[in-house]
């Protein structure tokens, strides 16, 4: 008589539906989903766009616009979605924050459009501020038979995720150069975004004698510098984007929902202070 081996076994609906309850990609998606929606982000979800290297099709996850209350800031997203599971977490490695590294772009059109001028946030930047954490470096771990190993599968798939957030953030600061709002230029921070579930996001902090602060954190949102740099529509200037957002459901829900409903967050992103660093057309 011969006896079923497990390979044997029907997929029934009920193990399909315990498998996407935790596993399902798609089901993380929607999740962060609900929570935009939730906080009045307009977006786009699941869309194509050209690689701007390689020229090849592409799907984004989401792309998103949150205006402030004076409707004349906004906030534009371009976010991806790993879902990884609390058992293969993501440790994001950083130092303190130096002063290259703290500050963030803001782009504006002048002359309706047809020009544009960028902003940089520097002086005491209260978003990315002088001595706080800032990553550097990515670890996923997995326990191997007690032992917990390094996955170099997993950091390319993040790493896959934060790069692609990148990608499709080019399309967003080119939109964002264009942006005019019944005759009123509008002012834009461009953030790339990579949200994970809730229990899989550690920091660890090295000081700069090499020694380690606090240890492992566990944390629902950390940034990691990048000074990726986007090239604007006249093909002559550039917007720097500073940082790639790291967030989990929870730190994504606690970061929208007050962004926008606080007027101290509008001096924080668009602080009156800052420098105008390239105007466009000046040839």
């Amino acid at each position: 008589m011969s006896t079923s081996r497990p390979a044997d076994i029907p997929i029934t609906a009920e193990l399909i539906n315990q498998a996407i309850a935790s596993a399902d990609s798609f089901g993380h998606e929607m999740r962060v989903r609900a929570i935009l929606e939730q906080n009045g982000v307009k977006f786009t979800h699941g869309w194509t766009y050209p690689d701007p290297v390689e020229a090849k099709p592409r799907q984004f996850d989401f792309r998103g616009t949150l205006a402030h209350l004076n409707h004349r800031n906004r906030f534009r997203f371009a976010i991806e979605c790993k879902n990884l599971a609390p058992t293969a977490p993501l440790v994001i490695s950083g130092t303190p924050r130096s002063p290259a590294e703290a500050f963030h772009d803001i782009v504006s059109p002048a002359d309706m459009g047809t020009n544009f001028i960028i902003r940089r946030s520097r002086f005491e930047n209260r978003v990315y501020p002088l001595g706080g954490f800032v990553g550097k470096s990515f670890l996923r771990l997995r326990l191997d038979k007690g032992v917990l190993v390094s996955s170099s599968q997993g950091e390319g798939d993040v790493y896959n995720g934060w790069a692609q957030a990148l990608a499709s953030a080019h399309e967003i600061c080119g939109l964002a150069a264009k942006d005019i709002d019944s005759g009123v230029s509008v002012f834009s921070v461009i953030l790339p975004a990579v949200v994970v579930p809730d229990g899989t996001l550690w920091t660890v902090q090295y000081q700069r004698d090499s020694s380690i602060g606090a240890g492992a954190i566990a944390v629902d949102r950390a940034s990691v510098f990048v000074n990726h740099s986007v090239r604007l529509p006249d093909g002559h200037q550039s917007i720097n984007l500073s940082h790639v957002e790291f967030f989990t459901l929870s730190g994504l829900q606690s970061f929208l929902s007050e962004l926008c409903r606080h007027d101290r967050y509008e001096e924080d992103w668009f602080p009156a202070n800052s420098e105008i660093r390239k105007a466009v057309n000046e040839q």
